[in-house]
């Protein structure tokens, strides 16, 4: 739509526009400013008159381009897609959209040469420096516009107020009021960096998992930065975030880490929690599923009440020490198996409590110690379990060794010859 204009424009001398979109320059009518002007005019900007020589005449009256000069008066339109600008000032006043961040897609600024469609594709000037942070200005307003828990706008009025209120219920922070007001003394500051902004309300940030929680902190923070600040007026607000973005910024990112920290302490400090109470409960299992098992225990002490029976006899003795040997072998399986599982269980616990440990670096002291904590305790509870496994495979063998003893004393004399036979076996 400018391109017409602006390549008829950048062919004369830089005529100054003029109130209501008046621009009047001198030319010399020859082939090419007689196309431009006819290409300005199919573009939608009117021609009002052409002073060639001591006559007026409409661009239809030029017969042929011959070569002499010629005064030439446009209008340009004040409204619709013709948003061409004396200078940076003019943009500032007239474009009122600015302050909702909205910007056209397409302008040209007569003083400073400036086509915005242009610049796009060109290198970066310090004049375009300018345009490059009412650019970013205005998608910082746009994205402080979602993330602001309500607007306050008047109706036919180009105050547009953005108010940050705390979602935390047990502060009494009062809310920030901001209302953006672009001035020439913000965009002659250096290009600011909004991509921390600008990702938490793109359209793909929607389908991040914690975007809201992301949000949260970035209002809490806006809240934050001037909770300490005298400021009390909200153009003033917007000026003092724009000159110290970059401090907002690390004050923002220091907040995120500290939530974001305080959500891995929190979620280590479970997986600990959830390591020992599982090793815990496999440890009381050791004991519990043998408990049981080991009723034989204390029925192999009650069976060595029958050698001292009236009626005793070898036979009966026999079948005593055979019931005896046959509970101590079966006891003594029980507590190997259980030493067994033991091992296993405290193997496991060494690689979940050695997955956490990895991570160390990442945490705070406090989970640290928690971890430390734990560990020690479940493995003072492994170790005294394992002594008392120990003591009962020991205890196991007791009823045996009692029985076998007073067996060979009450019946030596009819083992003597079982014992010869055997030796005289074994040497031949």
């Amino acid at each position: 739509m400018l391109e017409a204009f602006v390549k008829l424009y950048r062919t004369i001398d830089s005529p100054s526009l003029q109130d209501g979109g008046q621009l009047q320059f001198d030319c010399v009518l020859d082939s090419q400013t007689l196309k431009l002007l006819w290409n300005v005019k199919e573009s939608g900007i009117e021609i009002e008159e052409i002073e060639h020589g001591d006559d007026v005449v409409s661009l239809e009256e030029v017969a042929t381009a011959d070569g002499t000069s010629a005064s030439v008066h446009l209008s340009i339109p004040m409204s619709g897609d013709y948003n061409v600008f004396r200078d940076l000032d003019d943009l500032l006043e007239r474009a009122i959209e600015l302050v909702n961040g909205k910007i056209a897609s397409d302008f040209y600024v007569c003083d400073d040469n400036y086509w915005h469609h242009e610049s796009e594709a060109s290198e970066a000037t310090d004049t375009e420096d300018v345009y490059t942070n009412l650019q970013r200005y205005c998608e910082l307003v746009g994205s402080l516009e979602k993330l602001a828990s309500y607007h306050d706008k008047k109706q036919n009025s180009t105050n547009h107020e953005l108010v940050f209120i705390s979602s935390d219920e047990t502060t009494t922070s009062k809310p920030v009021v901001l209302r953006p007001c672009i001035t020439r003394e913000l965009l002659e500051l250096p290009i600011i960096d909004i991509s921390t902004i600008t990702d938490l309300t793109s359209d793909k940030s929607e389908k991040q998992a914690n975007i809201n929680r992301e949000r949260a902190i970035f209002k809490v923070s806006i809240i934050e930065f001037f909770e300490n600040l005298s400021l009390n007026h909200s153009v003033s607000n917007f000026n003092h975030l724009i000159r110290s973005w970059k401090d907002f910024i690390t004050l923002y990112n220091n907040n995120f880490e500290t939530y974001m920290s305080g959500f891995a302490f929190h979620k280590a400090k479970k997986e600990v929690a959830d390591v020992e109470l599982k090793v815990a409960e496999q440890y009381s299992k050791v004991l519990g599923d043998i408990a049981g098992k080991l009723f034989g225990l204390p029925v192999s002490f009650a069976a060595l009440l029958g050698f001292f029976a009236e009626k005793a006899t070898f036979i009966s003795d026999t079948l005593i020490i055979f019931g005896i040997v046959s509970a101590t072998w079966l006891m003594t399986r029980l507590v190997a198996n259980q030493i067994a599982q033991l091992q296993r269980i405290s193997h496991a616990k060494d690689i979940s409590f050695g997955s956490i440990q990895g991570k160390e670096t990442q945490y705070p002291q406090a989970l640290i110690n928690e971890i430390k904590s734990a560990k020690d305790a479940i493995d003072l509870n492994a170790n005294k379990l394992e002594r008392d496994l120990k003591y009962l495979a020991a205890l196991v063998w007791a009823p045996l060794s009692i029985g076998a003893s007073l067996f060979i004393c009450r019946h030596h004399d009819k083992l003597l010859p079982v014992i010869e036979f055997l030796k005289n076996s074994w040497s031949t």
